[in-house]
Protein backbone atom coordinates (compact mmCIF):
# COMPACT_ATOMS: atom_id res chain seq x y z
CA UNK A 1 0.00 0.00 0.00
CA UNK A 2 1.17 3.45 -0.83
CA UNK A 3 1.05 6.33 1.61
CA UNK A 4 -2.56 7.52 1.99
CA UNK A 5 -3.67 10.94 0.75
CA UNK A 6 -5.99 12.80 3.11
CA UNK A 7 -8.38 15.67 2.40
CA UNK A 8 -10.86 17.35 4.71
CA UNK A 9 -13.59 19.80 3.72
CA UNK A 10 -16.59 21.03 5.71
CA UNK A 11 -17.05 17.98 7.90
CA UNK A 12 -16.23 15.48 5.13
CA UNK A 13 -13.00 13.49 5.40
CA UNK A 14 -11.55 11.57 2.48
CA UNK A 15 -8.69 9.09 2.34
CA UNK A 16 -7.29 7.69 -0.90
CA UNK A 17 -4.66 4.98 -1.11
CA UNK A 18 -3.24 2.72 -3.80
CA UNK A 19 -2.06 -0.86 -3.71
CA UNK A 20 0.99 -2.34 -5.44
CA UNK A 21 -1.00 -2.84 -8.65
CA UNK A 22 -2.03 0.81 -8.77
CA UNK A 23 -5.67 0.27 -7.81
CA UNK A 24 -7.18 3.15 -5.90
CA UNK A 25 -9.20 2.68 -2.72
CA UNK A 26 -11.24 5.42 -1.12
CA UNK A 27 -12.62 5.91 2.35
CA UNK A 28 -15.04 8.61 3.41
CA UNK A 29 -16.37 9.91 6.70
CA UNK A 30 -18.98 12.57 7.38
CA UNK A 31 -19.60 14.46 10.56
CA UNK A 32 -23.16 13.77 11.74
CA UNK A 33 -25.37 16.81 12.36
CA UNK A 34 -25.70 15.98 16.05
CA UNK A 35 -21.89 15.80 16.36
CA UNK A 36 -21.08 19.15 14.73
CA UNK A 37 -20.37 20.65 18.15
CA UNK A 38 -17.50 18.15 18.54
CA UNK A 39 -16.32 17.99 14.95
CA UNK A 40 -12.73 16.78 14.67
CA UNK A 41 -10.58 16.62 11.59
CA UNK A 42 -8.39 13.87 13.09
CA UNK A 43 -11.39 11.69 13.97
CA UNK A 44 -12.86 12.07 10.49
CA UNK A 45 -9.58 11.27 8.77
CA UNK A 46 -9.03 8.25 11.02
CA UNK A 47 -12.46 6.85 10.14
CA UNK A 48 -11.90 7.56 6.43
CA UNK A 49 -8.54 5.78 6.54
CA UNK A 50 -10.10 2.75 8.22
CA UNK A 51 -12.75 2.59 5.51
CA UNK A 52 -10.09 2.80 2.78
CA UNK A 53 -8.17 -0.03 4.45
CA UNK A 54 -11.36 -2.11 4.57
CA UNK A 55 -11.95 -1.47 0.86
CA UNK A 56 -8.39 -2.55 0.04
CA UNK A 57 -8.64 -5.66 2.22
CA UNK A 58 -11.95 -6.58 0.58
CA UNK A 59 -10.42 -6.26 -2.89
CA UNK A 60 -7.45 -8.41 -1.84
CA UNK A 61 -9.77 -11.07 -0.42
CA UNK A 62 -11.78 -11.08 -3.65
CA UNK A 63 -8.58 -11.40 -5.70
CA UNK A 64 -7.56 -14.43 -3.64
CA UNK A 65 -10.97 -16.02 -4.17
CA UNK A 66 -10.62 -15.62 -7.94
CA UNK A 67 -7.08 -17.01 -7.85
CA UNK A 68 -8.11 -20.01 -5.76
CA UNK A 69 -11.01 -20.74 -8.06
CA UNK A 70 -8.71 -20.63 -11.11
CA UNK A 71 -6.15 -22.92 -9.46
CA UNK A 72 -8.81 -25.43 -8.50
CA UNK A 73 -10.27 -25.35 -12.00
CA UNK A 74 -6.79 -26.02 -13.43
CA UNK A 75 -6.34 -28.96 -11.06
CA UNK A 76 -9.75 -30.32 -12.00
CA UNK A 77 -8.87 -30.10 -15.69
CA UNK A 78 -5.49 -31.78 -15.12
CA UNK A 79 -7.04 -34.48 -12.96
CA UNK A 80 -9.53 -35.43 -15.71
CA UNK A 81 -6.77 -35.83 -18.28
CA UNK A 82 -5.86 -39.35 -19.33
CA UNK A 83 -2.17 -38.54 -19.02
CA UNK A 84 -2.47 -37.12 -15.47
CA UNK A 85 0.42 -38.10 -13.22
CA UNK A 86 -0.26 -37.37 -9.51
CA UNK A 87 3.47 -37.62 -8.76
CA UNK A 88 4.49 -35.07 -11.38
CA UNK A 89 6.32 -31.87 -10.43
CA UNK A 90 3.54 -29.77 -11.99
CA UNK A 91 0.85 -31.47 -9.90
CA UNK A 92 2.86 -31.07 -6.68
CA UNK A 93 3.50 -27.39 -7.38
CA UNK A 94 -0.16 -26.81 -8.22
CA UNK A 95 -1.24 -28.50 -4.99
CA UNK A 96 1.25 -26.34 -3.09
CA UNK A 97 -0.09 -23.15 -4.71
CA UNK A 98 -3.65 -24.16 -3.86
CA UNK A 99 -2.73 -24.68 -0.19
CA UNK A 100 -0.79 -21.42 -0.02
CA UNK A 101 -3.67 -19.51 -1.59
CA UNK A 102 -6.16 -21.13 0.80
CA UNK A 103 -3.96 -20.06 3.75
CA UNK A 104 -3.64 -16.53 2.35
CA UNK A 105 -7.40 -16.37 1.88
CA UNK A 106 -8.12 -17.45 5.45
CA UNK A 107 -5.67 -14.82 6.74
CA UNK A 108 -7.20 -12.13 4.51
CA UNK A 109 -10.70 -12.99 5.74
CA UNK A 110 -9.51 -12.77 9.35
CA UNK A 111 -7.71 -9.46 8.76
CA UNK A 112 -10.81 -7.99 7.09
CA UNK A 113 -12.92 -9.04 10.07
CA UNK A 114 -10.42 -7.45 12.47
CA UNK A 115 -10.45 -4.18 10.51
CA UNK A 116 -14.25 -4.07 10.60
CA UNK A 117 -14.39 -4.85 14.33
CA UNK A 118 -11.76 -2.20 15.09
CA UNK A 119 -13.74 0.44 13.18
CA UNK A 120 -16.97 -0.61 14.91
CA UNK A 121 -15.33 -0.42 18.36
CA UNK A 122 -13.73 2.94 17.55
CA UNK A 123 -17.09 4.38 16.51
CA UNK A 124 -18.78 3.02 19.64
CA UNK A 125 -16.08 4.44 21.93
CA UNK A 126 -16.28 7.78 20.16
CA UNK A 127 -20.04 7.85 20.59
CA UNK A 128 -19.74 6.90 24.26
CA UNK A 129 -17.20 9.69 24.81
CA UNK A 130 -19.44 12.22 23.05
CA UNK A 131 -22.36 11.16 25.25
CA UNK A 132 -20.26 11.67 28.40
CA UNK A 133 -19.22 15.14 27.24
CA UNK A 134 -22.83 16.08 26.43
CA UNK A 135 -24.02 14.80 29.81
CA UNK A 136 -21.30 16.84 31.55
CA UNK A 137 -22.29 19.93 29.61
CA UNK A 138 -25.94 19.41 30.52
CA UNK A 139 -25.01 18.98 34.19
CA UNK A 140 -23.29 22.35 34.14
CA UNK A 141 -26.44 23.96 32.80
CA UNK A 142 -28.53 22.70 35.73
CA UNK A 143 -28.54 25.15 38.66
CA UNK A 144 -26.44 24.21 41.69
CA UNK A 145 -29.46 23.68 44.01
CA UNK A 146 -31.02 21.26 41.54
CA UNK A 147 -27.75 19.27 41.26
CA UNK A 148 -27.59 18.98 45.05
CA UNK A 149 -31.17 17.66 45.13
CA UNK A 150 -30.35 15.09 42.45
CA UNK A 151 -27.25 13.95 44.34
CA UNK A 152 -29.25 13.61 47.57
CA UNK A 153 -31.91 11.52 45.80
CA UNK A 154 -29.24 9.22 44.39
CA UNK A 155 -27.55 8.78 47.79
CA UNK A 156 -30.85 8.11 49.58
CA UNK A 157 -31.83 5.47 46.98
CA UNK A 158 -28.52 3.63 47.43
Amino acid sequence: MNKPIFTYENGHAFCTTRDAMGREFKGEAWCAKEDLDMESKITGLSIAESRAQIAAATAYRNDLRVRLSALKQLYYSMNKSKSFNPKSYENKMLQRQIKLTENDLSIAIHQLAVLKVNLYEYLNKKESFYKQVRDSRNQLLIPKKERIKQALKKSSNA
